[in-house]
């Protein structure tokens, strides 16, 4: 069964410790049922704070008498501060985490996305050697047709010259 009024209190709302351990404090909440009932306990509502942000509320509760004094308050409190700093530092946490792990996806797109045209300019450099060697190997039979066609022309003057002394020889 839970105190639902407790965190509720204007107190803990101001960030402020309620302590119920006797019938003046509980006079201070003529409607919670809880205390009522429940005439015999003594009750401890801690804010967790860090950073001035109210982070949770420690409750404490305990069957008949149990008195607190400043020293086990301030040791409660000591203990519950380090409670918000490792509160804070949980969702510090959990925000790098996320941080992280959304990085981490952005990364592995890039990444496949850098594999994908890295695999496309691999590609078209395998298709520009091809058209390149293709390029070439048609430069070089021109060339050698181109020579070849040279050497016909003047063979064919040699012969036009040689076997045909009257006739004048060809020319461009």
């Amino acid at each position: 069964e839970k105190n639902d009024n407790i965190s509720g209190n204007p107190e803990i709302k101001t960030k402020n410790t309620v302590l119920i351990d006797n019938q003046f404090h509980r006079e201070k909440f003529p409607n919670d049922d809880y205390l009522h009932i429940h005439s015999d306990i003594t009750l401890l509502a801690i804010p967790i704070i860090n950073q001035g942000v109210l982070n949770g509320i420690i409750y404490l509760e305990k069957t008949g008498e149990f008195p607190i004094d400043k020293y086990k308050l301030d040791i409660i409190k000591i203990v519950i501060t380090q409670a918000g700093i490792s509160i804070n530092n949980a969702k510090i946490y959990e925000q790098l985490e996320e941080k992280v792990s959304q990085r981490s996806f952005e990364l592995r797109t890039a990444n496949e996305n850098l594999t994908e045209t890295n695999q496309i300019l691999q590609i078209q450099a395998r298709v520009a050697d091809s058209l390149n060697n293709d390029l070439y190997n048609t430069y070089m039979k021109l060339l050698n047709a181109q020579k070849e066609s040279e050497r016909d022309m003047k063979m064919a003057i040699n012969v036009q010259t040689n076997f045909l002394p009257n006739e004048k020889p060809y020319s461009d």
